[in-house]
């Protein structure tokens, strides 16, 4: 009776060690099959890309010949104005970002 005991013992501790190795083994592919979906994942958001690329809402409006021609040269500083008398200001020549 004992010995009938002790070979079920084994039998289990058995069946115990080859589903434990198969468990590895297929975490092991787990892993390998994430991997693999998450490059294609990857792949299919780059020929997504290509097939449908990011446009800008008014990039159609938008000419880039004309602005840079558009852009003006900067007027070079007058040192002779330093001494520019604060009562003697043109308000018209002010801008103003606020209505009053």
């Amino acid at each position: 009776m004992l010995i009938h005991v002790l070979h079920q013992r084994n039998e289990a501790w058995s069946t115990e060690d080859v589903l434990r190795a198969r468990q590895v083994e297929l975490e092991q592919q787990l892993a390998n099959a994430e991997e693999y979906n998450d490059n294609l994942h990857e792949e299919v958001h780059q020929l997504n890309n290509q097939l449908h690329p990011y446009v800008p809402p008014r990039a159609a409006e938008m000419d880039l010949d004309e602005d840079e021609d558009s852009e003006e040269p900067e007027a070079p500083a007058d040192d002779d104005n330093d001494d520019v008398d604060s009562d003697n200001v043109d308000i018209s020549d002010l801008d103003s970002d606020h209505d009053e």
